[in-house]
C-alpha cells in the first residue's frame, strides 16, 4: 500500500477592491508550499473549509475553485 498524497485543490478569492488572492497555490518566493493530501475525500473537505471562512466575509466573492490529482484531472 503506498502513502502517496496525490490530491490538492485551489481557491481564488476576490476583494471588494479587486485584489485576487490565491489560496493553496506554491510560491516559493514567500515560502510557501502547496499542500497535499492521500483521499480525494480530505482534499475536499479542506477546500469546502476554505471556502466557508471566505464565505464568512461580505467582501469576499469566490471566483474558482477546484480539487485536482497529481496528474492534473480536476474533481
Amino acid at each position: 500500500m503506498t502513502n502517496a498524497k496525490n490530491f490538492s485543490w485551489i481557491l481564488k478569492v476576490k476583494n471588494e477592491d479587486g485584489t485576487i488572492y490565491a489560496y493553496n497555490e506554491s510560491n516559493p518566493q514567500r515560502g510557501y508550499r502547496q499542500s497535499w493530501y492521500k483521499t480525494p475525500k480530505s482534499a475536499m473537505k479542506k477546500l469546502q473549509e476554505a471556502i466557508n471562512y471566505e464565505k464568512a466575509h461580505d467582501n469576499r466573492e469566490v471566483i474558482e475553485s477546484y480539487c485536482f490529482t497529481s496528474s492534473g484531472k480536476t474533481f
